[in-house]
């Protein structure tokens, strides 16, 4: 069991780190794309990448929770997943960088990317209801012993 707790914090230590690694990236990505096209910031552009910020910066306090609790199964880590789900749900239906925000009655400019994003959405969205689940049976089990 030990053991096992061993591994949990080890993993989510390494992918906390390559995920502040990715977030150190992806801000360093939309600096240097801003300096080198002059972009304007367009509201779209500003929101897809508030957006893609939130969800690496989720993703990393899920890692760095279960690193210090050694349990996945914590109560704040399944609002965590649903949290993404919703932000991953927002950039693949609303947000679409070619046509600014889309018509959601018209579904013509929804490609095969936001198809796969709402997608992942529902995966995500799925996993945090297994997540809530764990959870429970983690207070139960918990409480029995």
């Amino acid at each position: 069991m030990n053991e096992t707790k061993e591994k949990i914090q080890r993993s989510s230590r390494t992918v906390s780190i390559g995920l502040q690694v990715l977030l150190a990236l992806l801000i360093l990505q939309v600096v240097s794309t801003l300096i080198r096209n002059k972009v304007v910031f367009s509201s779209t552009f500003l929101m897809i990448v508030i957006i893609h910020l939130a969800v690496v910066i989720l993703a990393i306090s899920i890692f760095k929770t279960i690193e210090k609790n050694n349990s996945p199964f914590i109560n704040s880590i399944p609002k965590r997943m649903k949290a993404i789900a919703l932000l991953i749900f927002i950039v693949s239906l609303f947000l679409s960088p070619g046509y600014g925000l889309i018509n959601v009655f018209s579904l013509r400019f929804l490609s095969f990317e936001n198809f796969i994003g709402i997608i992942i959405a529902g995966v995500f969205y799925s996993f945090a209801i297994m997540f809530e689940y764990g959870c429970l049976l983690q207070k139960e089990s918990d409480e029995t012993l």
